[in-house]
């Protein structure tokens, strides 16, 4: 009886048709599985760069020089050190903007605050974060803007 079992299901195999996929239709199914993985824990993580790359496919710009690079992920990121050295210090209060008197944040410093809004106007800063840290020509303005505002060492 067992034999009869086995040589059924031996047969039953040998008898489908077996379906050539082109190896290249294979990998972009996995491509596009684990892009859609990624995806939706990216899309539950919570992140500030989540704000300027909402999709785990898009590369953002960066600029050409090294320090730029550090500087734009660091805003990107919403990690500066004039926003964030307090968490090295003992009282651990987050800093606040002494002409707004709110927490200062990077999207306060780079949209908000009236300190730096001739700066922002004289540089033509777009007027939102994706922006302003998503478009190369916008970054380069940035990097001006931190310059003449002299905000570039306190990032």
């Amino acid at each position: 009886m067992a034999n009869t079992l086995a040589k059924e299901a031996i047969l039953s195999v040998n008898s489908k048709p077996l379906i050539a996929v082109p190896s290249t239709d294979i990998k972009s199914l996995f491509r596009s599985r684990i892009v859609a993985s990624w995806q939706r824990k990216w899309d539950t993580h919570p992140s500030h760069l989540r704000k300027i790359q909402p999709s785990v496919t898009t590369r953002l710009p960066l600029p050409s020089t090294r320090q730029g690079q550090v500087l734009i992920s660091r805003l990107r990121l919403e990690h500066s050190r004039l926003t964030h050295a307090y968490l090295f210090s003992l009282d651990k209060v987050p800093p606040q903007c002494t002409k707004c008197k709110s927490v200062l944040t990077v999207e306060h410093i780079l949209l908000h605050c009236t300190t730096f809004q001739q700066n922002r106007i004289r540089w033509s800063l777009p007027p939102s974060l994706t922006e302003v840290l998503g478009d190369l020509p916008a970054v380069e303005k940035l990097l001006q803007f931190l310059t003449t505002a002299g905000l570039l060492q306190l990032i």
